[in-house]
């Protein structure tokens, strides 16, 4: 594709002017033959950049260095990606910081949550009048991620002031559940209005811009001034982290690879396409699907992977010390664990192992402060993704398969499963040899969350209502179907009688 003319921005957007266009001509030879927009390859070469901008960061003495060094590589670099369209990153920004100087404390998260979500949700909608399902690609995607920053930081501000003695019962509360909650929101609370400099160094650190990962304010402070580094109180370096950085960028290479690979051969545009629907059969078109997501499902692995990268770099995600004093890791920043995710038994469990801060994000700001409504959870993170009908027959499927998944769990789990299984984390708690029973329901149940996953998410990705309905249509909406009999089956099974926590299982016994 060539570089749009001077006088057309992004989507149709503002005017781009001239030197921007002399910035994308030296590269729309390069991008034309890669099949990339230059947008797209721009965003490439920033996310790869964003690591050794990571590693001059540190080198900046002062904290107050560091703040103004986020801040000006931070908007060079939206500026080159996006051209003008990187204002769009500055106008919530300054709204936030204005509403958190002049709102009252009580009132400022949800408003600064419905002026910035209601930002995003316009350039969502802007994007599809304008370019509707040309797949462009834009600024939206590193507008979701500021978007999250925005509103962490706003109901952190709140829970630091206002809220902060509330917090502090919620912590002793004798509740276990709802002292996780409380105790959370008090590691992230900010007691004190940031200065300009802190907050826009934060929302522009170049490490995480483009792509995230969207970690807190107090991470961000900590990791600035060095004390999430410090052992007792006393100040540290920060500790090794150049093989961490290196081995998240290598799979990023290899993720990179396997998606111009596998989506060049396996397109998804192929699935839902009508004469491919009608040549082949069955099988063949699930094992095509699976491949064609897994193909673009490796993209979000090496941008998530990148950005990881990048941000240990800037010294951002570190875990902290160990009993003996060692440092556990940097896994902080951590955005997607890949093979939780490829090897999850559950869809619980492959949901929190994929966009791990968004997932946080939802949790946190969303689910725990709308009275734990999973409905408005799910209805948060489809809008946030934007508005094409496909990730709407998504989340709809979704609340079928959590309740699936509950039910299954209370009462078919206990029929091959020890009491101590967690199903979590898909291990038992305590060391145990499993019985091939237990063994073989596990496999049973990663096979069908596999299968399930791979029949709802091409929503998510076609975006097509027509499309989609056209692809399940195909497959006779066969999963829908699996799920609404699993309910069904298991919603008539007795309740089964609860046992000692390390006692096997009646199905284990007869191992």
């Amino acid at each position: 594709r060539q570089p749009r003319p001077p006088g057309r921005g992004a989507g149709g957007g503002p005017p781009t002017p001239a030197y921007a266009y002399a910035l994308d001509g030296p590269l729309s030879e390069t991008a034309e033959s890669l099949g990339f927009p230059v947008i797209l390859l721009k965003y490439l070469l920033a996310s790869v950049l964003a690591i050794p901008l990571g590693w001059i960061m540190r080198l900046v003495p002062s904290t107050a260095g560091r703040h103004f060094f986020c801040i000006v590589s931070g908007v060079v670099m939206m500026q080159v990606v996006y051209g003008p369209d990187w204002i769009h990153s500055l106008i919530p920004s300054v709204l936030t910081y204005v509403m958190a100087l002049v709102l009252p404390r009580a009132m400022f998260p949800r408003a600064a949550f419905f002026v910035v979500m209601g930002y995003l949700f316009a350039a969502h909608l802007y994007r599809m009048y304008v370019a509707y399902m040309a797949f462009e690609f834009d600024f939206t995607g590193t507008q979701m991620v500021l978007t999250m920053k925005l509103t962490s930081f706003a109901y952190n501000l709140f829970d630091g002031t206002y809220d902060a003695a509330r917090v502090e019962r919620g912590v002793a509360d004798a509740d276990k559940r709802k002292q996780r909650v409380y105790q959370a929101r008090k590691s992230f609370a900010i007691s004190s209005l940031p200065t300009p400099l802190e907050f826009f160094g934060y929302m522009y650190a170049p490490t995480c811009i483009l792509a995230g990962p969207a970690f807190e304010f107090t991470d961000y402070l900590a990791s600035i001034n060095d004390t999430a580094f410090a052992v007792g109180g006393k100040p540290r370096p920060a500790p090794a982290r150049l093989g961490a950085c290196l081995l998240r960028l290598a799979v990023s290479i290899v993720a990179l690879v396997g998606n111009m690979v596998i989506s060049a051969n396996f397109p998804m545009s192929r699935t839902h396409d009508p004469a491919f629907i009608a040549q082949e059969g069955y099988i063949l078109r699930l094992g095509y699907l699976m491949l064609a997501l897994f193909g673009d499902r490796v993209k979000y692995y090496f941008a998530w992977k990148i950005a990881e990268s990048a941000s240990i770099a800037g010294g951002f995600g570190f875990e902290g010390y160990d009993a003996s004093g060692k440092p556990k890791g940097w896994a902080g920043v951590e955005n997607v664990a890949i093979v939780d995710f490829e090897t999850s038994g559950c869809v619980s469990a492959l949901s929190r192992a994929w966009n791990k801060r968004t997932q946080g994000w939802l949790e946190r700001y969303t689910y725990h402060r709308t009275g734990q409504s999973l409905s408005m959870t799910y209805l948060v993170s489809a809008a946030w993704h934007g508005f094409y009908p496909g990730y709407y027959l998504f989340f709809l499927s979704l609340p079928l398969v959590t309740e699936v998944e509950r039910i299954l769990r209370a009462r078919v789990n206990p029929l091959f499963l020890r009491p101590s299984y967690n199903t979590r984390r898909a291990m038992y708690d305590q060391p145990t040899t499993p019985g091939a029973l237990e063994i073989l329901y596990v496999c049973v149940c990663s096979w069908l969350t596999v299968l399930t996953v791979n029949f709802l998410v091409p929503g998510f990705i076609i975006l097509s209502a027509v499309a989609t309905l056209r692809l399940w249509i195909s497959f006779g909406f066969i999963f829908h179907v699996l799920l609404v009999a699993g309910f069904i089956f298991a919603s008539v099974l007795p309740k089964p009688r609860k046992a000692p926590k390390d006692a096997p299982s009646a199905k284990a016994k007869q191992q």
